[in-house]
């Protein structure tokens, strides 16, 4: 028997693996990015 609740904590985990694999990838992207450009002309666009 699942109650409700353990299925919401299973999910709740699922969204954080899901948002923290998500965050790694995009930081990787980012530091490659920067790597290739230069960070100084890469976050003189985000200001």
């Amino acid at each position: 028997m699942q109650t409700p609740y353990s299925t919401l904590n299973r999910l709740n985990i699922a969204k954080a693996q899901l948002s923290s694999c998500i965050t790694v990838r995009l930081s990787r992207y980012v530091t490659r990015i920067t790597r290739r450009k230069g960070s100084r002309s890469f976050f003189s666009k985000f200001r």
